[in-house]
Formats: structure tokens, C-alpha cells, sequence
């Protein structure tokens, strides 16, 4: 041991993980609540915050093979590395990533950034 205090809970060994969608249906569209909840999860020692991809939903949510699908074709969807770099430039040491990406939805040049 060098004598460093490790400040990100998730460098030393797993820690809780917070999906964060839906935010909309109790605190309404602004984007800004996203990042909110992420600085409140960092701060209660959450190491990391993901969110999900579907920048657009079919009428055909029948078909969602994992159960039934929690939200109406309408509903919002934001998108999720821009959400991502703004909740990057609020937080400092949780980890954060995205519980799918739908890679086809965009072009090979903005998803290399």
C-alpha cells in the first residue's frame, strides 16, 4: 500500500449501481434532473449510474421479450452519451456507462466519439 486513499468506491471492489430512467413521469423533462439524481448518487456513495438507449420505440412493445415494457411508445427517451457527458462534467469519481446501446440507431463516425 502507497499510503493513497482510494476516493472511488468502485476502484475497490463492486458497489451499487443506479439505472436511472423515467425520471420524467415524477420531475419532468428537463435534463437537468438526470444529472441532479447522479450528483445525489455520487455524493451517497453510489459507484456507478447507468441509463438505457432506445432513442426511438415501436407501437409493438408486446413484443419486448423480457416482460412487459414500462413505458408507452411516446414516452421521452434521452440520449444517452450526450446525457452521459453532461452528468461527466458534474460528478468526479462515480463510474458511468449505458445498460444497452443500440449502435445501429447511429452513424459509425458520431458513435466513435
Amino acid at each position: 500500500m502507497n499510503g493513497h486513499v482510494e476516493e472511488n468506491a468502485s476502484a475497490a471492489g463492486p458497489g451499487l449501481s443506479l439505472t436511472i430512467s423515467g425520471l420524467h413521469r415524477t420531475l419532468g423533462p428537463d435534463p437537468r434532473n438526470y444529472v441532479e439524481i447522479a450528483r445525489i448518487a455520487e455524493h451517497a456513495g453510489f459507484a456507478q449510474v447507468v441509463l438505457a438507449d432506445h432513442v426511438v420505440m415501436g407501437e409493438r412493445t408486446d413484443r419486448y421479450p423480457y416482460g412487459a415494457f414500462p413505458f408507452e411508445p411516446d414516452e421521452p427517451w434521452l440520449e444517452p452519451l450526450t446525457l452521459l457527458a453532461a452528468i461527466a462534467a458534474a460528478t468526479s469519481t462515480v463510474r458511468l456507462g449505458t445498460g444497452i446501446l443500440i449502435a445501429p440507431l447511429r452513424g459509425a463516425s458520431l458513435l466513435a466519439k
